[in-house]
């Protein structure tokens, strides 16, 4: 396993029902990558399975406001 000592970098490909979820380690290499549904659910299960693999980096890449508004709300709900 990948050291993730440093945190995990999280990239978040957006589409209508799912979104894919890549994790890469701080010095790039893939740690793994899931579907989730498109929903709070969705978004705060994304969460919480980014968050077992280390400290969580959100990389933005050109997702839609709306849902990147979405998945910070969950963000800022979430007790660390």
């Amino acid at each position: 396993m990948a050291d993730n000592s440093l945190g995990v970098i999280v990239g978040i490909d957006t589409h209508k029902e799912f979104h894919t979820v890549a994790l890469i380690s701080c010095t790039g290499k893939d740690i793994a990558h899931r579907e989730f549904l498109a929903s709070c659910d969705g978004y705060s299960k994304a969460l919480k399975w980014a968050q077992s693999y280390g400290q969580v980096v959100i990389g933005r890449n050109r997702i839609y406001s709306l849902i990147w508004s979405r998945y910070c709300r969950v963000l800022l709900t979430v007790k660390h």
